[in-house]
């Protein structure tokens, strides 16, 4: 799970807290409506949409799994709301390593069940099983790495 997300679900929840108190306990007469509709937004929108998309992230290696690729082991966690859902899902990890991913670590049979090998460079592994296609992406910037995962029908290449 991405920790920025869970520090700012603790911010609204705090926050929440605060909002109640000044808008529903405290009723200050000029601001006290302000209060009450920042509490109603977070508790009601923010807070809902922050709890889902965090658990979404923690089911996403469970998600790939599923598809019979194992996940890297460089992979840290999920980021955002790429995590695997969907007709054609698509996974964005953050990696632990300084460099690019070594992505020869799909070469195994044992790491990418019943997928072939379609095409495999050190930024890229495209592999096909029955009608679909995943593509392996790295991708590497002066502060973090990333790899994402893409599943596609064959026909919508």
């Amino acid at each position: 799970m991405e920790p920025t997300l869970i520090y700012l679900a603790i911010a609204c929840t705090a926050l929440a807290g605060l909002f109640y108190y000044f808008g529903f306990i405290r009723r200050d007469k000029p601001v006290y409506w302000i209060s009450q509709s920042s509490f109603i937004a977070l508790v009601f929108l923010v807070i809902p949409v922050l709890v889902v998309v965090l658990w979404q992230q923690e089911g996403a290696l469970e998600r790939l799994s599923e598809r019979g690729i194992t996940p890297h082991p460089a992979i840290d966690g999920s980021v955002g709301v790429t995590a695997g859902q969907g007709a054609q899902p698509v996974w964005v990890f953050e990696t632990l390593s300084d460099s690019r991913v070594d992505l020869s670590f799909y070469a195994d049979e044992s790491n990418r069940k019943g997928w072939a090998i379609r095409q495999m460079n050190e930024m890229m592994v495209i592999m096909s099983k029955d009608e679909m296609i995943m593509t392996i992406m790295t991708t590497n910037s002066s502060r973090d790495n990333h790899i994402s995962y893409t599943l596609r029908n064959q026909g919508q290449e």
